[in-house]
This record gives structure tokens, C-alpha cells and sequence, in this order.
């Protein structure tokens, strides 16, 4: 996905903002059999980021967790999507963002970079780990998660 626009959203006098980023999506990598909400190359959609800027001395300063990538406006990058459920409206939600350099991410959990002509064959991996997660019409992520708690 490529970032197009952006938008930061009032803090409300809190140090950090958050900021709504329009993506365009260039290429679909993979995709849950099971999926209920989707977006195809082409389309545009717009997600919630924060942190995204911290307040610094009058201005917006650029700001991403430590261990995350940031969408930067322009340049490609991967990002993982999940089906939700915000205010009643079924949604795709941002979970994870990595910036994609020379044809290769990092991900959690694996050594080294993931080359990108590989991440289907990743994906559908670890998919298998999780079909317990099966997302159900009008049923938030957190509904989900709490549905199936992580096994210690």
C-alpha cells in the first residue's frame, strides 16, 4: 500500500496525535479464505494511526512505537489488515506496518528479513496456527480474541 494523504486528528492537548492516513493498494498479497471485509488493487481506504506525530515546540513531530514501521506519504510498505467491527460498521483494522526495502519486510517472529515474493507462503503458515480466529459478522476483534484466549 502506498499512503496518499493524511490527516492528524485533534489531540485534545495530549503530547502524542494520532492521524488518519488514505492508502491506495497496490498489490493484494494474501488474503483469509474466510475474510469478510477486503480490499482489492486500486481501491483506497483510510486507517487510524497512533501514535503518528508527537506536539514538539509548536509543531508535529513524526512519531512510530519502538519496533514498528511508520506509513510514510509516498512510499510503499506492507501492512497487515484484520477484520473488525468499530461503532456497529464492519471494518478492516490496521495491525501491523513494515516498510518494505529492496524487496524485503521484517516480521515478527522471523530471523532476519521475509522476502516479499515469499510472504504469501508465510502468511498462509502461520494462518494455519490461528483458524481458530475465524472472524463472525459483527463480532470486533476483541470479541474474537476474548472468544479464543491465547493458550500458555
Amino acid at each position: 500500500m502506498t499512503p496518499r494523504s493524511e490527516e492528524p486528528r485533534d489531540s485534545g492537548g495530549a503530547p502524542e496525535v494520532g492521524r488518519d492516513v488514505t492508502v491506495e493498494v497496490d498489490e493484494v498479497i494474501w488474503t483469509a479464505a474466510d475474510a469478510i471485509t477486503s480490499l482489492g488493487e486500486g481501491q483506497r481506504s483510510t486507517f487510524y494511526e497512533y501514535p503518528a506525530y508527537v506536539q514538539g515546540e509548536g509543531e508535529l513531530v513524526p512519531a512510530v512505537e519502538e519496533g514498528r514501521s511508520r506509513l510514510e506519504l509516498g512510499q510503499p510498505g506492507v501492512v497487515f489488515l484484520a477484520d473488525d467491527v468499530v461503532d456497529d460498521e464492519q471494518v478492516l483494522t490496521l495491525l501491523h506496518v513494515s516498510a518494505l526495502e529492496e524487496g524485503q519486510i521484517s516480521l515478527a517472529g522471523a530471523a532476519g528479513r521475509v522476502d516479499i515474493s515469499h510472504l504469501a507462503q508465510q502468511v498462509d503458515a502461520a494462518a494455519l496456527r490461528v483458524d481458530r480466529l475465524t472472524p463472525h459478522p459483527g463480532e470486533s476483534l476483541v470479541q474474537r480474541l476474548e472468544r479464543y484466549p491465547v493458550e500458555e
